[in-house]
């Protein structure tokens, strides 16, 4: 129902047009008027509007208090839960970022000096790309240094002069043997056994010659590169993982020993973080709440493995290294940024554990919904310590009935109905 006031606003607006229109509409108009104004007339002043479905109210201590009714509450959804009371050892926040495992990350390289040559289905791998155990990804093609590469040459240039001096006594053992051959089938002019002493030394002339043809050969394919005389060394991942770092392109020279690419596995990551200088003794047995920045709904558990001997120039406090492992690989690199939510030594402080969907953030606070009546509500603000799988660690205050499911949509209702209240009080 349209409520009395707003008659009148309609009613102005209305005047407003007829003013603007032309006379030939002023009857129908004037109707209209007519009509609307026998509508504010017999709205009753005072007349009380329909309740609204939020009431809102303040209590002595100046929080909010919400009155819902049942329609409402089914609308939204509208679930609550008693908070659970938990002990946790104090901490203190600590920022950083992860690293690779370095337990967890291998570099292939260079077996010998050569060239850096493609795998038989021709690629390279590049960073980002997956890599499993055992794959071949690659050859190196041997090369020879400056004194190697020398020796060879004169070795062949040796070999090729062999080659020259046996292709030259080859033919005149086979011309020798030859005329031996002819002159002992025209008359016997020589003896068949010169012709077959003839034979052989072309025979061994020929093999020789063959020989050093090979040897030639041999050589000038190392000293090019190519040839069955060159066996290439196969590059083989030694582990499951993910490429983080290419340091060499196809074809190009590489040095025995030199870095080809890194392999490391990005479900396990270090995590270095800093605390400020004078900060409380921290446990470091005991594991922190790790949690990626501006990501609070992912809780990594991170196993202390000590402190670091590098301290951060920024914060100069002690820097500690936590192992994060998680099968949420793709969220995690090198570099990114983290906060983590260190223990300290110390008793243990009682607190309350909040869930995710009970937490609203409004003016730069957090806030609850506590349940005070059965359709009563109290928004309250409330100190959240560290992240945790399930939701927040929280001071206890006392243990309360929250709102765990609707509190957004309850904030939403709570917000129209003050809009709705400010909205008559201005009329």
């Amino acid at each position: 129902m349209m409520p009395r006031l707003k008659y009148k606003t309609v009613l102005a607006l209305c005047c407003c047009t007829w003013a603007q229109m032309s006379l030939a509409a002023a009857p129908a108009i004037d109707a209209g008027i007519t009509a609307l104004m026998v509508m504010a007339a017999d709205e009753p002043d005072g007349g009380e509007e329909d309740a609204s479905p939020v009431q809102i109210a303040r209590n002595d201590a100046g929080q909010v208090v919400l009155t819902v009714n049942d329609e409402v509450k089914q609308r939204i959804g509208l679930r609550v839960a008693q908070l659970e009371s938990v002990e946790r050892q104090p901490s203190v926040t600590a920022y950083g970022m992860l690293e690779d495992d370095p337990a967890r990350t291998v570099t292939v390289r260079a077996p010998v000096n050569g060239y850096l040559r493609p795998s038989a289905e021709g690629g390279w791998p590049q960073v980002g790309a997956t890599v499993h155990q055992g794959d071949i990804i690659g050859a190196i093609q041997p090369r020879f240094t400056a004194g190697e590469s020398f020796d060879l040459l004169t070795r062949w240039t040796e070999a090729s002069a062999e080659v020259e001096q046996l292709t030259a006594e080859t033919a005149a053992a086979r011309a020798s043997f030859e005329n031996k051959q002819n002159l002992n089938a025209t008359g016997g002019l020589v003896s068949s056994r010169a012709v077959e002493d003839a034979e052989a030394l072309l025979k061994g002339d020929e093999a020789r010659l063959a020989a050093a043809r090979k040897k030639a050969a041999m050589l000038e394919g190392l000293l090019a590169g190519t040839g069955d005389a060159v066996t290439n060394f196969a590059l083989s991942i030694p582990q499951d993982g993910e490429v983080a770092e290419v340091a060499a392109s196809l074809d190009e020279s590489v040095d025995s020993g030199q870095a080809l690419l890194r392999v490391t596995d990005p479900s396990y990551q270090i995590a270095r973080v800093s605390l400020p200088i004078g900060t409380a003794v921290p446990a470091p047995d005991k594991p922190a709440q790790i949690v990626v920045t501006g990501d609070n709904a992912h809780v990594l558990l991170g196993k202390p493995m000590g402190f670091s001997a590098m301290r951060v120039l920024a914060t100069r406090g002690p820097t500690l290294l936590y192992q994060v492992q998680t099968d949420e690989a793709a969220s995690l690199r090198a570099g990114t940024p983290v906060v983590a939510h260190v223990p300290l030594s110390g008793d243990k402080v009682a607190g309350v554990l909040v869930p995710r969907s009970a937490i609203i953030r409004l003016g730069g606070l957090t806030w609850v919904y506590v349940q005070t009546a059965a359709d009563t509500f109290e928004r309250r603000s409330i100190t959240l310590r560290a992240p945790e799988q399930t939701g927040w660690f929280a001071d206890a205050d006392p243990v309360s009935t929250v709102v765990v499911d609707g509190a957004q949509l309850l904030l939403s209702e709570e917000q129209k109905a003050q809009i709705e209240s400010e909205e008559e009080a201005s009329e």
